[in-house]
């Protein structure tokens, strides 16, 4: 385990329900993007967006990623939500693969698995308070009604 991933799992937080086995975790992450120039558009590098993450995240945990604009939190977050495909590497939800599933399969996963990314105009609709924002994924997933989530935020 890395010391990053360290810092992260700490400060996480943990519960205490935590188990023995992750419900969340990557190992060796990796994920490149082809730079293509000329008229032909010729593959002539590679951008190293993300570059062997390992993580684990348990039942009760939550986790921040943080880093400077363009270091690569947003890609590591779409592919923790397998929104696109890793370059190597692995990335299991509850014990299971989740590479290489649709978006069928997925659905229930991304009900459990929630991004909130760092542009708040991208992610936060301004025309809703902080506890509409919150309530929304339990709304659509959940088909949960307004007062019941109310009572959870």
């Amino acid at each position: 385990m890395t010391e990053e991933s360290d810092l992260a799992k700490t400060s996480a937080g943990t519960s205490p329900e935590r188990v023995d086995k992750p419900i969340l975790q990557a190992h060796q992450l990796v994920k490149e993007f082809p730079v293509r120039s000329g008229l032909l558009s010729r593959k002539v590098g590679r951008v190293h967006a993300v570059a062997g993450v390992d993580l684990e995240v348990f039942v009760g945990e939550t986790l921040g990623v943080v880093g400077e604009s363009g270091c690569g939190k947003s890609t590591l977050g779409r592919l923790l939500l397998n929104l696109i495909p890793v370059t190597s590497g692995t990335v299991s939800f509850e014990g299971t693969e989740i590479q290489g599933l649709n978006d069928r399969q997925m659905r229930p996963l991304r009900k459990q698995l929630q991004l909130v990314f760092q542009d708040p105009y991208a992610s936060l609709n301004p025309r809703m308070t902080v506890g509409e924002a919150l309530a929304e994924p339990f709304l659509v997933h959940e088909g949960r009604s307004t007062k019941d989530c109310e009572s959870q935020i």
